[in-house]
C-alpha cells in the first residue's frame, strides 16, 4: 500500500522526515502552500496524483488531515485515512485573522464559521488526537495549536489520544507504531 503524506499549514514535507525514516517503501509527500491554495484545490491535486495507485493510505497532519479527509470524500482510491492533530471543527482565531489577512486562504478554510463540515470518510479512518500543550490563549483544552473539541468534531473509525503536543506527535515512536498497526488491519 502506497503511503501518501500531507503536511500541515505553513509546514513542508520535512514535517514527516522522522516518521518516513522508518518506511520501507517509497512513500509520496504532497507539498502545497496554504496561503495560495484552498483545501479543496489541494485535495483536487491529490486526487489527480493518487489515480496512478491501485491502493493507498493518506496520512495528514493538522490541515493536511483536513485535506486528506477531503480527498477520501472525492475519491474511492484511498483505503485508509490517518489524521493527526487535525482541526475538523476549525480554529477559532482564524475568525479574526481572515479579516486582517483576507488573501491568506487558510484563514478562510479553517474559520469555524465557514469551514465545510465534512462527512464521515468512506474508508477506514484512524484519528490521532493530541491532548498535550495547553496554549493559554485558548479557552478550552488544546494541543498548543488546535482544540481537542475541534480534533474530535467528526467521529472516525478509530480514535487514539496521545498526551503530546501538536508538533511532538510527529517525533514519537508510538505514533509510528500506531500508524503501522492501523495499516496492517
Amino acid at each position: 500500500m502506497k503511503k501518501i503524506y500531507i503536511h500541515g499549514a505553513n509546514s513542508s514535507s520535512i514535517s514527516f522526515n522522522y516518521i518516513r525514516h522508518f518506511d520501507d517503501d517509497d512513500s509520496v509527500v504532497i507539498d502545497y502552500n496554504c496561503n495560495e491554495s484552498s483545501v479543496n484545490e489541494v485535495a483536487d491535486d491529490v486526487c489527480k496524483i493518487i489515480k496512478k495507485y491501485d491502493n493507498c493510505a493518506l496520512i495528514g497532519h493538522s490541515m493536511g488531515g483536513v485535506i486528506a479527509h477531503s480527498v477520501c470524500m472525492k475519491s474511492p482510491i484511498p483505503s485508509k485515512l490517518i489524521t493527526i492533530s487535525s482541526p475538523f471543527g476549525g480554529i477559532s482565531v482564524t475568525s479574526v485573522l481572515r479579516y486582517l489577512y483576507p488573501t491568506v486562504r487558510m484563514y478562510h478554510d479553517m474559520d469555524p464559521m465557514t469551514i465545510h463540515t465534512p462527512s464521515i470518510a468512506s474508508c477506514a479512518w484512524l484519528a490521532i488526537i493530541t491532548t498535550g500543550g495547553e496554549a493559554a490563549w485558548m479557552n478550552e483544552p488544546n494541543d498548543g495549536v488546535v482544540t481537542i473539541r475541534s480534533q474530535k468534531f467528526i467521529k472516525p473509525t478509530k480514535m487514539v489520544e496521545s498526551n503530546l503536543n501538536h508538533f511532538e506527535i510527529l517525533l514519537s515512536d508510538k505514533t509510528i507504531e500506531c500508524i503501522d498497526n492501523f495499516l496492517l488491519m
